[in-house]
């Protein structure tokens, strides 16, 4: 996503489908209200938490390819403005897909007992490191892209989320490099 549409979109004012993650119709949760409790165990959570994550990765790589050719077949850019364009238009919304998704796994089922404040310290982490990389406009590195994103990833897997922790380094398979 481009900076304008990723401001545009971020998660606080993303719309998706009124589906919860699980697609049996559960609404998504006000991230302003924070986390709320359920009576799942932490695996369960976790196994839940981690399917949503990775399935908004699925494809991830051969789309990130299939854009940086495009582009340098269209004209040719720096490297850190190409950087840039492949994390807003890319990227950053691969990664607000899978927030939103587990928003609405949260609000339809909540984090386990006594979990709640440090799955809220998380997303809210997450949701800074979107509007962080949203708002730069040249990038030096794939590597930069997702270096804002290391606290939250630090979090979700201590917590068993690793398919949830974007960063500190791009997903496997994804790379940019000079023409």
């Amino acid at each position: 996503m481009l900076a304008p549409i990723v401001a545009a979109l971020a998660v606080g004012g993303c719309g998706g489908d009124s589906g919860d993650a699980e697609g049996d119709g559960g609404g998504g949760v006000d991230s302003s209200e924070g986390v709320s409790t359920s009576s799942l165990s932490k695996p369960e959570f976790v196994k839940r938490a981690n399917s949503v994550c990775a399935m908004e990765t699925v494809g991830l790589a051969e789309e990130a390819a299939t854009f940086v050719e495009m582009q340098r077949r269209r004209r040719h850019k720096p490297l850190p403005v190409l950087t840039a364009d492949l994390a807003h238009f890319v990227l950053l919304p691969a990664i607000e897909r899978q927030l939103w998704r587990l928003y609405q796994l949260i609000g339809k089922l909540g984090a386990p007992r006594g979990d709640e404040e440090r799955i809220d310290e998380a997303l809210d982490l997450e949701r800074l490191a979107v509007d962080a990389v949203a708002t730069t406009h040249r990038i030096p590195s794939l590597k930069a892209v997702y270096r804002p994103f290391r606290a939250s990833a630090r979090i979700f897997r201590a917590y068993g989320l690793g398919a949830c922790a974007n960063g500190p380094a791009p997903p496997v398979g994804v790379s940019i490099s000079r023409p």
